[in-house]
């Protein structure tokens, strides 16, 4: 019997956070968005990765953001301008594990 492939929930995403985060910073200044956004490649596919991973990432990096900075008002407008999205990651504290 096969087993079904993993429910990609919040909670099964938490627990893979380093792997994805591994993989996803070797494409993060890449204009190659495959795998991350509107679909995955067959390979990807069949191993259960989810389409649209990037929206987990980016809500977390915000998340992280958000609850790091002082200024709440402030981070949402950082957020929103995205105009050094290195210090919203830097300050987010997303991909120290």
């Amino acid at each position: 019997m096969a087993h079904p492939k993993p429910s990609w929930t919040t909670e099964l995403l938490e627990n893979y956070m380093k792997k994805i985060w591994e993989e996803f910073k070797q494409n993060f200044d890449s204009k190659n968005h495959k795998n991350w956004i509107a679909g995955v490649d067959k390979e990807k596919e069949n191993l259960g990765w989810p389409s649209d991973l990037s929206y987990f990432i980016g809500y977390k990096i915000a998340e992280g953001y958000y609850k790091n900075t002082e200024d709440k008002g402030k981070a949402i407008k950082d957020l929103l301008r995205n105009k050094d999205p290195y210090r919203i990651l830097e300050v987010s504290g997303y991909g120290k594990f």
